[in-house]
């Protein structure tokens, strides 16, 4: 990210992951993918708990930050 953008994307793109974990993650939940489109502005942030069940978060880069949703 560092190397497509001249503006700092990669910083706010890790304070966003850690804001998804540190609402939504329990104890035994699985290590987060990360899927991003070609442009590196948007994609999908999901993990799993132990139970199956899967979250997943549309993120967004727009205007200087990422803002997510949760799917459901």
């Amino acid at each position: 990210m560092r190397e497509k953008y001249e503006e700092d994307v990669a910083g706010p793109f890790i304070s966003i992951q850690d804001e998804i974990m540190q609402k939504y993650a329990k104890p035994g939940d699985s290590i987060p993918t990360i899927l991003l489109d070609e442009a590196l502005k948007e994609g999908y942030f999901a993990f799993n708990r132990q139970d199956g069940e899967t979250l997943s978060f549309k993120i967004k880069y727009d205007n200087g930050s990422w803002e997510y949703n949760l799917e459901k």
